[in-house]
């Protein structure tokens, strides 16, 4: 089984109590959602922006093993 390194930012870090997480590979950010939704609940009601390889995507991508995920608080500002 191989996992994905989740990088955490924010108040996500906060919720998680780390700044990065382990999980086992899922084959998109769809997927990844549901998951890290059923082991932190608190990511359920928290808005976040999902960044894979250092780009912040805005639909469902594919994830393989070497995938570098980040999740991102809302930015403000200008």
């Amino acid at each position: 089984m191989s996992y994905m390194e989740i990088i955490l930012f924010g108040q996500l870090r906060d919720l998680a109590g780390s700044n990065r997480i382990s999980i086992n590979a899922m084959s998109d950010t769809n997927e990844l959602q549901k998951e890290l939704n059923i082991r932190y609940p608190a990511f359920a009601n928290t808005k976040y922006a999902i960044a894979v390889d250092k780009k912040i995507i805005s639909k469902t991508v594919p994830l393989n093993a070497e995938s570098e995920i980040a999740l991102l608080p809302p930015f403000s500002g200008g």
